[in-house]
């Protein structure tokens, strides 16, 4: 075996993938609502503001705005955590944006 294939792995910054990926931005406005416009629509139905969510699902206040801005895309553990801390089903989330026509007509 090559000593390089020991070689330490060179660590991962969390604040570039731990936590989500970079949200692939749409060309065009006709794409379906994303899944930060319904963070925040049942983020503000549930009463709560962005430093109370980001408590709640133990993630920084900014990450909240980011998820809310469609910049970054949560993990499946994050999603599910703000889902609970904001008092919805994160299946049911998912399927409103699956859903939504071309155009978001929400």
């Amino acid at each position: 075996m090559q000593a390089d294939a020991l070689a330490p792995v060179k660590a991962i910054d969390p604040q570039d993938s731990y936590y989500s990926w970079k949200t692939f931005r749409p060309s065009t406005n006709t794409f379906p609502s994303m899944l930060g416009d319904e963070i925040r629509r049942e983020r503000l139905a549930a009463g709560l503001t962005q430093e109370e969510l980001a408590f709640e699902a133990e993630i920084s206040r900014q990450y909240v705005s980011l998820l809310e801005l469609n910049e970054k895309s949560p993990t499946v553990d994050v999603l599910i955590r703000v889902c609970r801390a904001i008092g919805c089903s994160a299946g049911k989330l998912l399927l409103r944006v699956e859903n939504e026509p071309p155009g978001g007509t929400h």
